[in-house]
């Protein structure tokens, strides 16, 4: 037993570590990245967001923000002196922080989901799922209700509030 959770641990470990982070998602905001920030800024920004989605571990990715933070905060536009700098990199990496958080959550329930099911049909459930994440800019909080909903009606089709079955809902 100790075999089959070290090897589920190990591969959760690798899929955990992508999340998936837009360059235009609510995050964005957090490093004060706006209209008014230079092309040259936000190509940078980019750059660093693509390479966030690979770093593995949550400490690497608040470095590699701080990092970017510090060597640019005078290029941005909108980080006037080191307080406002401070602050930005405390929300910024307490924004990546969260993403880390919900994207962990995510991830061990569509684990959980694929023992459960045929692999068309969590397929289906997954790319439904990050596509609504792309889609929302990375803020499940504008989608995860929606998504319950689809999975639900996925899962049980012709099941649910219309005709009255309700012992299903709430359990994810």
């Amino acid at each position: 037993m100790r075999l089959v959770t070290f090897a589920v641990s190990a591969c959760f470990l690798a899929i955990v570590a992508s999340q998936g982070i837009v360059y235009n998602s609510w995050i964005c905001t957090s490093f004060s990245i706006g209209a008014t920030t230079p092309t040259d800024v936000k190509n940078k920004y980019k750059t660093m967001i693509a390479n966030l989605n690979k770093d593995t571990t949550l400490k690497a990715q608040k470095a590699r923000a701080t990092t970017f933070l510090n060597k640019n905060w005078k290029l941005i536009g909108t980080i006037f002196d080191k307080d406002v700098l401070a602050q930005t990199i405390t929300r910024s990496t307490g924004m990546i922080e969260s993403r880390w958080k919900i994207t962990t959550y995510l991830k061990e329930l569509l684990a959980k989901l694929k023992a459960k099911l045929a692999a068309a049909k969590f397929t289906e459930i997954k790319n439904m799922l990050w596509a609504k994440d792309k889609t929302n800019g990375n803020n499940a909080y504008y989608f995860y209700d929606e998504w319950k909903e689809d999975l639900l009606a996925a899962v049980y089709p012709g099941r649910g509030e219309e005709n009255g079955n309700h012992e299903d809902r709430g359990r994810i």
